[in-house]
């Protein structure tokens, strides 16, 4: 199947965040009763067909896999998604590395320094900068850069059976860098 309109086909483990290890022994998660989808839903895909991308992996909007009530869906494991900034978030090398795709920097959280150490539930992030992890669009690994308060959107992904986080800025939001 090739698709068309500007979309990608990709397969996706709806089951993906069932699942992960801790402290090396893999536990069930109770992902189904959380409220939160971004951390519940599928977000890593496979590329079948499109863009050239055949073969790699992706980091998608938690709404591309919803199942039969997901308009994207095809059949089985399959979905057509459009191929957008707002949908395809970042691309993963071969080591699960992530890297810069249509405007979207790959970051991580710059955590608000505090006088006291604190336990790790109570640390806040920044909502108005983040480090860049992957150089693209003209900004470099390791560069701090400021952006539209709170324009980063965080994403949780499950891979080989480990639960990872970072999040991404779209460049338009991007105000300054130091």
């Amino acid at each position: 199947m090739n698709p068309v309109n500007d979309k990608i086909l990709v397969r996706v483990n709806e089951g993906q965040k069932d699942e992960a290890f801790i402290g090396g022994k893999l536990f069930m998660m109770a992902k189904e009763y959380g409220v939160n989808y971004r951390e519940k839903s599928p977000v890593f895909a496979e590329v079948i067909n499109g863009h050239g991308l055949e073969g790699s992996y992706l980091l998608c909007h938690h709404n591309m896999f919803q199942g039969d009530a997901c308009p994207f869906h095809l059949t089985g494991d399959l979905y057509s998604i459009p191929f957008r900034p707002d949908t395809v978030f970042i691309k993963l090398g071969k080591e699960g590395q992530p890297q810069t795709i249509l405007g979207n920097i790959a970051c991580e959280r710059i955590m608000i320094e505090s006088a006291v150490e604190l336990p790790p539930d109570m640390q806040k992030p920044y909502l108005d900068r983040v480090r860049v992890i992957s150089a693209g669009d003209g900004y470099t690994e390791g560069e701090t850069i400021f952006v539209i308060k709170y324009s980063p959107y965080h994403i949780c992904y499950t891979i080989d059976g480990i639960e990872k986080q970072i999040c991404k800025v779209f460049k338009d939001d991007i105000v300054g860098v130091v």
